[in-house]
């Protein structure tokens, strides 16, 4: 298998191991479980390279959570196949559906894709899966419930003739019912577990130790902790005289489960019972504030804690104004402004174990599960001479302010250079991300989840040996999580091994695999090293003559996004910040118009799309999935004039240049 003709000569190192397992795979639905760093990609592709090579007619989609994971996905493709770079197609949310629907409808043989953008294709009749012979589910632990993959796999195994389904996970969780939820949604034949231990794999791995640095908390917060439980004895006895809590030791787990009895209780009330189920609403919620509250002052620190306190006194939620009114709590405001305001002895043992373990040229990975902690460390970090900077999420959370993509691009990119030696992170970096070669990893709190302890484990020892250092407040919730990710951790492996016995092969429509192998003319005729210069830093084109007068068509439909706007730029005004290319003064015509003749200039390049000023007057974006056309006219400096149309997507303007007429 490792001597497909499709890979590119001397880019595969042979793993008996990962050999082993694509060669049941081709065979059979199957979901490989190994840690990061063991190369489940490389599995994936030998898989996706024997279907290419036998299923001449067929191609292959490979699905991941994020963008960037597609992207690094089809990077590494990129470097093993030798498909020119017409056989790649990547395409996300940001990629316009008219021109997915002519990507998912052309003879590009490797797709790359978000899963939500495939369910929403499907839905719109966009792809036809039968042409797939393999479709691969990387982070497939997501593949339950509601998950875009769930009705991805079934409408893929109705489709096709001959399904193959290959998952890619480094945990899917250590729970019998979990696993074989996964297995049902996927219709997973065959489970394929490696670890570190295996004798197949050792050769391949870098060690990587595990230690807990246990501290103890400050005298300080005793008083706060003493308020704190006053306040939250009082709601959890109320629950408990109403039967809600019939357990003497009370944790968030059991707090949940009474919040659902007290809603469903509540659906099925009279008009005279709902007032106590409403209380019983209350004193739950109050009661979940407090115990989080406790939480983050025991295990993250003071610096912490005061922000949600603020947000607390913030918002109009009834729990939160109850709160706000118990003098218990005004007491415990002021002291935690006051004489307990003190720092977590983590943050001081956090500061010794990179100072001590690592040197100027090492990179550390810091995980914390809140980003006002990755705020404070960072800020911490930095007055010690450390190059940090924090790792966070997209999304807005209680006015933080997310990072976008690019902006996280950057950070990684700065983080690879050196110019960071310390990336301080949510659960965000915990799977997909492209990240660097890690030194040491750092848990700021242990995980009760063993995926994610797993993931982070594994963010180190890639490359070389790797140190893990896990940070434990002594009496805390910290302790428990601490058996729980190491008990579950244990068990995944023969649970596992349980649910391989229940797994039964699905009915497909045809019985057998027919091989329709690809000629020795169409192997030939294959570059032997493609040539990928300019694949990452220039906009991609994919879309060959016959897409481009289909899009001509296309674009003149009444489908159009909604109307925009375009704003006039100075004939020497630079575009600054990503608010750039919403123009003003000029309506995009909302059926994206008939395309005109138009002078483009292309002002700055940036990953997947560049920023171009149009007719001298207007600047917009201009997406790799919207030019049809030379590359090599998509630098900075670069002019031409081409047939240009309009359209707005939320609130940014962009062109479709469906037809370059003459370099300038």
């Amino acid at each position: 298998m490792e001597d497909n003709p499709l890979f590119i000569k001397g880019s595969l190192d042979r793993r008996e191991y990962q050999l082993n397992a694509a060669k049941e795979a081709v065979t059979q639905n199957t979901m490989i479980v190994m840690p990061t760093a063991l190369g489940k990609t490389i599995i994936a592709a030998l898989v996706a390279g024997y279907m290419l090579l036998n299923q001449r007619g067929k191609r292959v989609l490979m699905m991941a959570p994020t963008k960037p994971l597609c992207e690094q996905h089809k990077e590494t493709f990129g470097r093993l196949f030798r498909f020119p770079n017409r056989e790649f197609k990547l395409l996300t949310g940001m990629t316009n559906p008219k021109l997915r629907e002519l990507a998912w409808k052309g003879d590009a043989r490797l797709m790359f894709a978000t899963p939500q953008v495939v369910q929403n294709d499907l839905s719109a009749g966009r792809i036809d899966l039968d042409r797939f012979a393999l479709v691969i589910f990387d982070e497939c632990h997501r593949a339950v419930k509601d998950y875009a993959y769930t009705e991805i796999a079934r409408r893929y195994v109705e489709s096709s003739s001959y399904p193959i389904i290959l998952g890619l996970t480094a945990s899917p969780g250590a729970m019998k019912e979990r696993l074989k939820a996964i297995g049902d949604s996927l219709f997973i034949e065959r489970i394929i577990y490696k670890s570190e231990d295996d004798d197949d794999v050792k050769s391949y791995i870098n060690p990587v130790t595990v230690e807990w640095k246990k501290v103890d908390l400050p005298l300080a917060y005793r008083p706060l902790m003493d308020l704190l439980r006053g306040m939250l004895d009082t709601r959890l006895k109320w629950l408990a005289d109403y039967d809600f809590l019939r357990t003497k030791d009370v944790y968030r787990k059991q707090l949940l489960e009474a919040g659902d009895e007290i809603r469903r209780k509540l659906q099925g009330a009279g008009a005279k019972g709902k007032g106590f189920y409403f209380t019983a609403i209350l004193q739950q919620s109050i009661a979940l504030t407090l115990f989080h509250m406790r939480e983050l002052l025991t295990t993250q620190g003071a610096q912490t804690l005061i922000p949600f306190v603020e947000r607390i006194g913030e918002d109009n939620k009834r729990a939160h104004s109850t709160i706000e009114a118990d003098p218990m709590f005004r007491k415990f405001k002021e002291l935690l402004y006051g004489p307990c305001n003190v720092e977590h002895p983590k943050v001081k043992a956090l500061i010794s174990l990179i100072k001590a373990g690592t040197t100027p040229a090492s990179r550390v990975l810091v995980f914390t599960q809140y980003r006002d902690t990755a705020s404070y460390l960072v800020s911490r970090l930095s007055k010690e001479g450390i190059r940090g900077e924090r790792f966070v999420g997209q999304a807005t959370k209680e006015a933080d302010v997310g990072m976008s993509q690019e902006v996280q691009r950057q950070t990684l990119d700065a983080f690879k250079s050196g110019a960071l030696n310390c990336l301080v992170a949510t659960s965000i970096a915990e799977e997909g991300l492209d990240i660097p070669q890690v030194d040491m990893v750092i848990f700021y709190e242990p995980v009760p989840s063993e995926i994610r302890f797993i993931q982070r484990r594994g963010r180190t020892g890639r490359r070389m040996a790797g140190k893990v250092f896990i940070l434990v407040a002594n009496d805390t919730s910290d302790v428990a999580y601490m058996y729980s990710s190491l008990r579950k951790a244990a068990i995944m492996k023969k649970v596992i091994k349980n649910v391989n016995s229940i797994l039964k092969p699905i009915q497909r429509r045809s019985p057998f695999f027919i091989p329709d192998p690809m000629t020795e003319e169409e192997i030939g005729s294959l570059p032997l090293s493609p040539d990928r210069s300019d694949d990452s830093s220039e906009l991609q084109v994919e879309l060959n003559r016959s897409d481009a007068e289909s899009a001509g068509r296309v674009y003149g439909d009444k489908t159009g996004p909604r109307t925009g706007a375009v704003r006039s730029l100075g004939p020497d005004e630079q575009p600054e910040g990503p608010e750039a290319h919403v123009m003003t003064d000029m309506v995009i015509d909302e059926n994206y118009g008939e395309p005109q003749l138009r002078k483009v200039s292309v002002l700055k390049v940036e990953r997947g799309f560049s920023i171009v000023r149009i007719d001298e007057k207007w600047i917009t974006r201009l997406s790799a999935e919207n030019f049809n056309g030379p590359r090599d006219l998509i630098r900075r400096g670069g002019v031409f004039s081409a047939l240009c149309q309009f359209f707005d997507e939320n609130g940014v303007a962009n062109v479709i240049v469906s037809k370059v007429i003459q370099e300038q």
